[in-house]
């Protein structure tokens, strides 16, 4: 379950977007199959807006903001999360001691505030690149329905009588 929240919380925006825009796909699908085939243009208006909210959320920005925050203004919650993070993979809690020198090590290693920073940002990087491909994937898409979609509706009811 933990893994499962980690994914869903790193990736957020963009199963939010994928989510609706399936939904809107669907249903834009069913109507233009059912009534009129403009519905599928409609559906991929839908989508480009979709996919530009998905750009305009800058959540990878805010995400940096964030840590840049707590880093700068709580760094002790930087270390007591490492060090949760080792008691869990440990499996058993350290002790005083082991803490004490775990901290320590901690501190020494990202005593350079910057440094944190910039190692956060190269974390997060990659992150963005995947969301920036998802919102272009999302607007081309959604472009591409919202010119065709009533063509490939007529197309494939055409062919199927």
């Amino acid at each position: 379950m933990d893994r499962l929240y980690h994914f869903v919380g790193k990736h957020t925006p963009e199963i939010l977007a994928l989510l609706v825009s399936a939904i809107v796909l669907v249903v834009g699908g069913v109507l233009a199959w059912k009534t009129d085939p403009a519905w599928l243009d409609r559906a991929g208006s839908l989508i480009i807006i979709v996919g530009v909210l998905l750009a305009a959320s800058r959540y990878h920005e805010w995400l940096i903001q964030r840590v840049s925050e707590i880093i700068d203004n709580s760094p002790e919650l930087i270390f007591q999360k490492a060090l949760a993070i080792v008691e869990r993979k440990k499996g058993t809690p350290v002790s005083d001691e082991e803490r004490n020198i775990l901290l320590e090590n901690i501190k020494e290693e990202f005593k350079n505030k910057e440094e944190l920073k910039s190692y956060m940002h190269s974390l997060i990087e990659p992150e963005k690149k995947r969301l920036k491909l998802w919102e272009i994937y999302l607007v081309v898409g959604g472009t591409f329905l919202n010119g065709f979609g009533d063509f490939i509706i007529s197309l494939i009811k055409a062919n199927g009588t």
